[in-house]
């Protein structure tokens, strides 16, 4: 806590650093600063301790949205939405991706296993679904040529989910022309 007797230049560097700290703009700094030095000196000790706050809290906010969810993270919350918006149409994974020995990789490709198959499947809608993180997900060679597959070959649809809230709005859109 700063002495209660702060200066006028301290207590403008103070906010300074602070409002500067959320990235607000120099003019409205400067404003914002102008109309606080009307504080009272013992109310001044309280403007820091708060602006200080605010600053903290925005930048544990803005390191918290700077946060990708994973793929699999993306896909279960929409899994899990897609099972409560539309009851009894199943869809079902394609497990297909992740890590795994040359051997089990082998053994799952002799049962089936189709590189560059979609995540997802809706068999009653006969639509396909890729998911990818929000942001830096990108389809292989054998993603891409299984989608001209399923969508030239069997007429089927596919479609890229950039996480759940883009997955959400397609599949919505989707489902409704296919009615």
């Amino acid at each position: 806590m700063i002495d209660s007797n702060i200066s006028d230049q301290v207590f403008k560097d103070s906010l300074e650093v602070a409002l500067k700290g959320r990235g607000v703009k120099k003019d409205k700094r400067i404003a914002i600063i102008n109309n606080l030095m009307h504080a009272s000196i013992s109310s001044r000790d309280s403007l820091i301790d708060m602006e200080e706050r605010n600053t903290r809290e925005y930048i544990e906010a803005k390191k918290e949205s700077k946060k990708i969810r994973s793929e699999f993270e993306e896909q279960c919350e929409f899994v899990h939405w897609f099972k409560k918006t539309y009851p009894g149409v199943v869809i079902m994974s394609i497990r297909n991706g992740g890590s795994r020995t040359p051997r089990e990789r082998s053994d799952q490709i002799r049962e089936g296993l189709h590189p560059g198959a979609a995540d997802l499947y809706i068999p009653s809608k006969k639509i396909w679904i890729e998911f990818k993180k929000t942001k830096g997900g990108i389809l292989s060679e054998e993603q891409k040529i299984f989608r001209a597959y399923v969508c030239d070959v069997c007429c089927d649809n596919w479609m890229l989910a950039e996480g759940f809230e883009d997955g959400k709005v397609k599949i919505m859109e989707l489902i409704r022309n296919k009615t």
